[in-house]
């Protein structure tokens, strides 16, 4: 499953990057997945969701709110850091995204020729 989307007002990139969670995370939820693993390279977005530490900053719902969905929608659910250079495939379908003015979409079987394009290249990287 691949999604994109856009949010037209939002504080800044963690609630932002949250938003794009939870939007994942439903959708993950409502396909019937059952475990699941969010990476990030973004280590205190970690940190957010394995703690209570950042439940004050500006996106502290987000992170409260995400644990919630979590725990109670997934057998397994865990958050886990990458550097970016894993996270490619990822940061390059949101960059041609922006190109793209395709509304909110969710991609499932079969995945989108760029999608597909890409994921294919993220995999032949790492080898």
């Amino acid at each position: 499953m691949a999604g994109a989307g856009s949010i037209d007002v939002i504080h800044d990139a963690q609630c932002a990057e949250m938003v794009a969670w939870m939007m994942a995370l439903e959708a993950a939820s409502v396909n019937g997945m059952m475990r699941i693993i969010i990476e990030t390279d973004c280590s205190c977005l970690v940190s957010a969701l394995k703690s209570t530490a950042f439940d004050q900053a500006p996106a502290g719902f987000w992170f409260m709110d995400t644990r919630i969905f979590m725990s109670l929608n997934f057998i397994f659910a865990d958050v886990v850091f990458v550097p970016r250079d894993c996270n490619w495939c990822a940061h390059e379908m949101a960059h041609q995204y922006l190109y793209r003015d395709l509304g909110e979409h969710v991609w499932l079987d079969p995945l989108s020729n760029f999608v597909t394009a890409l994921a294919l290249r993220g995999m032949m990287d790492q080898w």
